[in-house]
């Protein structure tokens, strides 16, 4: 009898290519609203403000170090999450439901209360626009640096290499944002919180896409 692969097995089955094509379809939106809202926080009005943990946190002595970790750290980060989704496909439908959620929260924080951020934050001219998308703009609540790989964390809790690599990440990402002072440290602790919160209603609002990862990993 011929055995089926991984890939075979999860899209012969129409719910999961429905499901799938409906967190590409999330993903994309909360995309879309993510950008509308970083373009909406730069034009709004609003001011710098102190921050007991940045304001006696010492300056990093290679800047260019943090800049160029926290650009290509970002795009690593994103194609760790798809190598893992590949590599284990039942996680797809979940993970990319869940990292839309994630941007949609995210996007109806930042667009209600209008900060800008720190003058001292570290601003390098280097890759372009790509750093323009990734690391400009005062959409600052909260820090989607560190969220993304905690909440990758969260989805890929069973796989132990996964779980850590993500964890770790997410931890460097707090320190060379804090160093890089693109947030204030609100909107770094505050990840451990809102992203539980979210996975938690994600297992809840795509409890059949989780169930399946889960007996699939």
């Amino acid at each position: 009898m011929e055995s089926r692969g991984p890939y075979q097995k999860s899209f012969r089955d129409p719910r999961f290519r429905k499901s799938v094509a409906m967190g590409i379809f999330s993903l994309l939106l909360a995309g879309c609203a993510a950008a509308l809202a970083q373009q909406y926080v730069r034009q709004a009005p609003g001011n710098p403000v102190g921050d007991l943990f940045l304001d006696n946190l010492p300056n990093f002595p290679w800047p260019i170090l943090l800049f160029d970790f926290l650009i290509l750290g970002s795009v690593f980060v994103a194609c760790s999450i798809l190598f893992v989704t590949l590599a284990k496909p039942a996680y797809l439908p979940f993970t990319l439901k869940t990292i839309a959620l994630l941007y949609f929260v995210r996007t109806f924080f930042v667009s209600l209360t209008h900060l800008k951020v720190s003058p001292d934050k570290i601003m390098l001219d280097r890759w372009g626009a790509l750093a323009k998308f990734i690391y400009g703009g005062n959409d600052l609540f909260f820090s989607g640096h560190v969220a993304l790989p905690f909440i990758a964390a969260l989805i890929f809790w069973k796989m132990k290499f996964a779980r850590y690599y993500f964890l770790s990440a997410a931890a460097l990402f707090a320190i060379a944002t804090l160093f890089a002072r693109s947030h204030y440290s609100i909107d770094v602790f505050v990840v451990p919180f809102v992203g539980y919160g979210i996975f938690a209603i994600a297992q809840k609002f795509f409890q059949k896409d989780y169930l399946t990862a889960r007996l699939n990993t």
